[in-house]
């Protein structure tokens, strides 16, 4: 087959061949799929992104896989993990993304997931604040991308905020429901509880501009005062029971007249 080669720098070349049939035959090309997902928590001055990414593979084998994720993800050792996984090592990137390199130990031959679980120190400004869910993979040298399906992007606030979108929901981006997010998200079809406060599904990277701010605090409390009176003194018990909502710490303060000896 005509072809170029890149020599180098010794500038020698050895060209094999046969005249036995066998020797043109090719092994099959590797073919790999992924239904990525991602679930974030923000905060107004550090969110939390995890990354949860089924790879299906056929007619072949994986050494590696290539990750491209947000520049701003910050990850420590330990944040990636897959089956057999030999080493993570980082190649150069461009302004805003970063690639890294996830070598396995033995070729990966069935489907297996890698998980990612990362730190965004994006600040609010103004009580707004702006992600860029950017995920690729790709496989082999040169590259060849893994046929991706769309990112299901599940968005949370941290305790003690609330959250929405600043606009409306740019071109990419479609609201799914948070009740089939977290069945997925969970592996399970009786989940009922949502483990998110809004879903997208995003077919390309794009911006997502939200809202966060405080929960408005709301206490409940009910007192009952029960008086027992005796023939030398009385006696006087109270009881509170307190509720709290929309904040994660409460200082309660209960102040008594000054003629009671508490007991």
């Amino acid at each position: 087959t005509p072809g170029h080669y890149l020599l180098g720098d010794n500038r020698r070349l050895r060209i094999t061949w046969s005249t036995s049939p066998a020797a043109g035959q090719t092994r099959p090309r590797t073919t790999t799929s992924v239904a990525p997902r991602g679930l974030v928590v923000i905060h107004p001055l550090e969110s939390r992104l995890d990354l949860r990414l089924p790879i299906k593979v056929r007619n072949g084998e994986l050494s590696f896989i290539t990750l491209g994720l947000p520049g701003t993800l910050v990850l420590r050792p330990g944040d990636i993990t897959a089956p057999d996984l030999l080493n993570v090592r980082s190649l150069p990137g461009r302004s805003g993304y970063q690639r890294l390199v996830v070598e396995f130990d033995k070729p990966q031959t069935k489907d297996f997931e890698i998980q990612v679980r990362g730190r965004l120190p994006l600040t609010a400004n103004n009580n707004q604040l702006t992600i860029r869910p950017e995920i690729t993979l790709s496989h082999g040298n040169p590259p060849v991308a893994v046929s991706s399906a769309p990112l299901k992007m599940g968005i949370n606030p941290a305790s003690g905020f609330q959250l929405a979108m600043s606009g409306p929901l740019p071109e990419g981006a479609t609201a799914i429901d948070t009740a089939e997010f977290t069945k997925n998200w969970r592996s399970d079809k009786e989940a009922t509880q949502s483990i998110a406060s809004m879903a997208l599904s995003l077919d390309r990277p794009v911006d997502l501009p939200l809202n966060i701010q405080p929960l408005k605090p709301r206490r409940v409390v009910r007192i009952e005062q029960f008086l027992h009176v005796l023939q030398d003194r009385m006696e006087m018990t109270i009881t509170m029971n307190v509720r709290t909502t929309g904040a994660s710490v409460f200082h309660h303060f209960m102040t008594i007249d000054s003629r009671l000896k508490i007991t």
